[in-house]
């Protein structure tokens, strides 16, 4: 049960690094993947043994890189004020994300009484008659269409004051597509429009007298629209604000309380921290705290040096009371 929890830990932060390395790094992310499970178990090594009372862990060689930094004493510290602050705005947004949910609720009975009252036949209906109109206009335009192209070409060329507009405005709506001024552009073309087809407007209206005009759609047809349109803002909104905590632990640990220059790999230097190493530096203190609290079990396949169980036990308490925050808003289960 528990290196399945460490491969799932491993997943998670491989994931977390791809998706925030440039694009060349989804080619390689089955590589990623693997290397992400290795470093964080050790490469199998036992040397990280859990043993004794509570799962206290023994020193290993994990490796270090861009992305897994040592969990120094200045990088717990860091990552302590990052899960800090992601676990304050989780619980700003969980407040946030409760109204909406209760809108989004609103909104689906609104919906269903809407679906009740109204059954599909009479939206369908109301499609059909439009459709049957639309098709009946489109037809008896392009016959009228054909008929104008058919005597356009010989209006324009027969005409010079005709032919000589007709190159002017030609002129004007490639210069105004190349300098993207669509609102010239727009009238460019209705003028182009009336030199070319001066009946459009006679035709329009000969062709709504023989087919009928389009029907307004139905009022609750209508209100469904508007709540799909409102449904689809709620979700992006409630996507916001699972994803602004996150944000706001990464602007935090990116601008660093160490003085240097990035985590700097196996020293942990400056614990400035890059997303990708924030993700990964969180899930091993979350599965160092699950390895080592007094309901652990014995993992053979976690990994961390020296170094870092001193950082880790000197902070034992505080890792645990912010890691229960971020449990407490779902920020990791």
């Amino acid at each position: 049960m528990r290196s399945t929890f460490v491969i799932r830990v491993a997943l998670s932060a491989a994931v977390a690094a791809a998706l925030l390395a440039p694009a060349p790094a989804h080619a390689q992310f089955g590589k990623l993947l693997k290397k992400a499970k290795e470093k964080v178990a050790g490469e199998g090594d036992s040397t990280a043994a859990a043993n004794g009372a509570g799962g206290a862990l023994r020193a290993g060689a994990p490796k270090f890189d861009a992305t897994v930094v040592e969990l120094t004493p200045t990088v717990v510290d860091e990552m302590l004020r990052g899960m800090a602050t992601e676990a304050r705005v989780a619980q700003v947004s969980d407040a946030r994300k409760a109204k909406l949910e209760a809108e989004l609720d609103a909104l689906e009975k609104e919906s269903d009484q809407l679906r009740a009252q109204h059954p599909s036949s009479e939206s369908d209906a109301w499609q059909q008659s439009n459709s049957r109109i639309e098709d009946c206009i489109n037809d008896e335009l392009s016959k009228r269409e054909e008929a104008n192209d058919a005597s356009m070409q010989a209006r324009v060329m027969g005409d010079p004051a005709v032919r000589q507009k007709m190159m002017e405005l030609s002129q004007r709506a490639s210069k105004e597509t190349e300098a993207g001024d669509s609102v010239a552009l727009r009238k460019t073309m209705a003028d182009i429009q009336k030199l070319t087809h001066p009946s459009a407007g006679a035709d329009s209206a000969a062709a709504f007298a023989k087919c009928g005009k389009l029907a307004p759609k139905p009022a609750w047809m209508a209100r469904e629209d508007a709540i799909d349109e409102h449904r689809t803002k709620i979700n992006d909104d409630m996507r916001a604000s699972d994803e602004a905590a996150r944000d706001s632990a990464l602007v935090v640990v990116a601008r660093g309380h160490g003085g240097g220059g990035g985590a700097g790999g196996a020293s942990g230097a400056g614990a400035a921290l890059t997303a990708p190493q924030y993700s990964m530096a969180l899930e091993r203190m979350i599965a160092w705290a699950a390895a080592t609290g007094p309901k652990a079990t014995p993992n053979s396949r976690l990994s961390f040096s020296a170094v870092e169980l001193d950082a880790l036990k000197a902070r034992d308490a505080d890792i645990r009371r912010v890691t229960a925050d971020l449990r407490a808003h779902n920020v990791y289960r």
